[in-house]
């Protein structure tokens, strides 16, 4: 089944120009669907060219987004070589300022992790810095203005991976620690919900360089558990939490072959209602399948070999069509670039480049940088040749099947707080209803179709919908409020 795609470019701003004003980007995008939808352009998603945010950023390893200042957009925020900063988003269209240090002189970090720590609804931020041993936190004050740092845990020999979830089931985000040139998995409990942190609390002591963590629900349980990469011997492994208040005793190792991996990735590829694994091994972007829901995996299929060491993989719906597509940064052949999925069962088309000569990647991440409603990938070169911060903006407006039942099947209201209703004139039964977050992560499914669906429990933001029929899936954009 072809896809229909609508993009805009260079060409279509100069042609919409009125008095030669020009108009704001959100504006041009929607108003090019009509010219290029009538035209029935076919295409992928495209990604526009690099954009600075930074020309001289450092050596940044880790780049990620939060709103810090509370002003409704996408901020970001990097680990560099003796520098933890963020950029103010400055429109909400491509426009970032300058670097603004939360915390400079310290050691190296490679890993960092936004999330609000004291329940207050601001964003925080968690670091691990490599060369002091140590994880520490940054209280948000609001307005993009942090407390200086708190320590969590020391004495961690090259502490590296960190991530927060409620691992005891409390209500709050507890941290999972790894390290990176030893030996250890951990996590530490958030005492109160106000980030007052407990001891550290081993998961594994002889762990080897467990620098990247991913946390999920791998055995369909209702718990969170722990997806880990290490070395020596188990490679890939998952830690489950047995009773859902953070005993984790069990190691259930996935891949004891190849060589090391330095992402993983948790997510639903296969549409199953299962988390599988998407990572990379032997310079090939991978994928292995959750076969029972109960955390067995298949062995690992490849996504693209055309790679040459890559350092990071993420996940996300790219193009806008309901599937979870996948990207990476690989640093000796200086891509960025991303995989299709085409089919919604695991089957992936050939690479995309984004950039083929950025120097050197280590991270790579997607957010809606613009505030139109697609993934905006973000980067950073890390190479004495080049340290720029940059970012590509998803030029990709809406991406629908040519048999899908777009113009005869329509959820109200749309904004929505609580209940969404079907408006159909011609419509085949639906099998069951599923919601994606903009990263791809699906966040209620119900087999269910009795309206209206409850959307709820949701938090504020733009989701896809997807309704599952026997003629094919009907994707449509809806926004919870």
């Amino acid at each position: 089944m072809s896809r229909l795609c609508v993009t805009y470019s260079e060409e279509i701003k100069e042609l919409m120009m009125i008095e030669h004003i020009p108009l704001p980007s959100v504006v041009l995008k929607r108003l090019s669907i009509l010219l290029l939808w009538l035209a029935g352009v076919p295409c992928l998603s495209q990604f526009g060219p690099r954009q600075n945010i930074d020309e001289d950023s450092f050596f940044v390893r880790m780049v990620r987004t939060g709103d810090f200042d509370q002003d409704g957009d996408q901020d970001v925020v990097v680990a560099a070589s003796d520098l933890i900063a963020w950029y103010e988003n400055l429109d909400d269209q491509d426009a970032f300022g300058p670097a603004i240090a939360i915390q400079e002189g310290k050691g190296q970090s490679f890993n960092l992790a936004p999330a609000d720590l004291d329940a207050d609804g601001k964003t925080d931020l968690v670091v691990s810095f490599f060369d002091d041993d140590e994880v520490v936190w940054y209280r948000s004050l609001g307005d993009g203005m942090f407390s200086t740092l708190q320590p969590i845990a020391a004495g961690l020999l090259r502490a590296s991976g960190v991530s927060a979830a409620d691992l005891d089931g409390d209500n709050d985000l507890d941290l999972v620690l790894g390290v990176s040139n030893g030996s250890g998995l951990y996590w530490v409990e958030n005492l109160d919900g106000q980030g007052s942190f407990g001891d550290l609390i081993t998961i594994s002591a002889t762990l080897s360089q467990a620098r990247t963590q991913a946390v999920g629900d791998v055995d369909g349980d209702g718990d969170l558990d722990i997806l880990t990469n290490s070395a020596d011997g188990i490679y890939v492994s998952w830690f489950d939490n047995e009773d859902g208040e953070g005993t984790f005793t069990t190691q259930h190792i996935i891949d004891p072959v190849g060589l090391y991996e330095n992402s993983v990735n948790l997510i639903d590829i296969d549409g199953d209602a299962d988390l599988d694994i998407v990572s990379q091994k032997n310079d090939a972007v991978i994928w292995r399948e959750n076969i029972n829901g109960m955390g067995q995996f298949d062995p690992f299929v490849i996504i693209s070999d055309d790679v040459d060491n890559v350092f990071d993989t993420g996940v996300g719906d790219l193009n806008n069509d309901g599937k979870v597509d996948v990207f990476s940064a690989s640093a000796d052949d200086n891509k960025i670039a991303w995989y299709e999925h085409l089919d919604g069962n695991g089957s992936f088309g050939p690479q995309l480049v984004i950039d083929p000569s950025l120097q050197s990647p280590r991270t790579v991440h997607a957010a809606d940088l613009d505030g139109d409603g697609d993934l905006d990938i973000l980067s950073a070169a890390l190479s004495n040749e080049g340290r720029e911060l940059v970012w590509y903006e998803n030029q990709t407006i809406l991406g629908v099947d040519e048999q899908d039942t777009f113009a005869t099947m329509v959820w109200y209201p749309n904004p929505v707080k609580e209940k969404l209703h079907l408006h159909a004139t011609t419509i085949e039964p639906i099998r069951a209803v599923e919601i994606y977050n903009m990263q791809g992560v699906l966040v209620l499914r119900t087999s269910e179709t009795a309206q209206p669906i409850n959307v709820s429990p949701l938090a504020a933001g733009v989701y896809l919908l997807k309704a599952v029929t026997s003629e094919g899936d009907h994707v449509q954009k809806i926004i919870k409020e």
